[in-house]
């Protein structure tokens, strides 16, 4: 995956083995608790220390979830406060489903253990994808970039960074055998 320095890698990609500390701790923790694949937090430009988003990449097995019903969830979210908006786009790791919608999320302050309700952006991106071989037969595999930021600032800044990342998101494989993945059209 491509990205900016911006992001911090906290799971999975080039991460470190030891946990950060502080709002980027409790992201990791969230993430791993999660099942995450990758996952990173976004810094702020203007406050190194203050967390703008952060971003999830779930790779799924076949049979796991499928991107369909992925979508049916982020829809269906019981927390959303705005329509969904969703387009369909090119990327290179084929053909991707965005979805994006608001939510009232409850947060807690560190100091008072009071919750309070913000408004956080959520996009997701989904992918069905396969590896051809002669005689598979196996499901696709689902692929999913996850991400939250608070609305309607920074989000306005965060969702072209995340974007940006679903378009630099491709499969790599090492093996002198791999096979390049393909995406499985919706429907099939």
């Amino acid at each position: 995956m491509r990205h900016r320095t911006a992001w911090r890698t906290l799971i999975g990609f080039e991460a470190q083995d030891d946990p950060p500390a502080g709002a980027l701790r409790d992201i990791h923790d969230l993430m791993r608790a999660q099942g995450v694949s990758a996952g990173m937090a976004l810094m702020s430009d203007d406050d190194p220390a203050f967390v703008a988003g952060w971003a999830s990449v779930f790779v799924l097995e076949p049979g796991a979830a499928t991107a369909v019903e992925l979508r049916s969830s982020f829809d269906a979210h019981p927390a959303a406060v705005s329509s969904t908006t969703a387009r369909t786009q090119h990327t290179p790791l084929g053909q991707a489903w965005r979805q994006r919608q608001e939510r009232a999320v409850d947060v807690f302050s560190g100091t008072t253990r009071i919750p309070r309700t913000v408004l956080m952006t959520h996009v997701l991106w989904t992918w069905s994808v396969t590896r051809p071989e002669d005689g598979d037969t196996t499901p696709p595999w689902t692929v999913a970039l996850a991400s939250e930021s608070p609305s309607p600032h920074p989000a306005d800044a965060v969702i072209p960074l995340v974007d940006e990342l679903a378009l630099g998101l491709t499969l790599d494989d090492t093996g002198p055998e791999s096979t390049p993945p393909t995406v499985q059209k919706e429907g099939q």
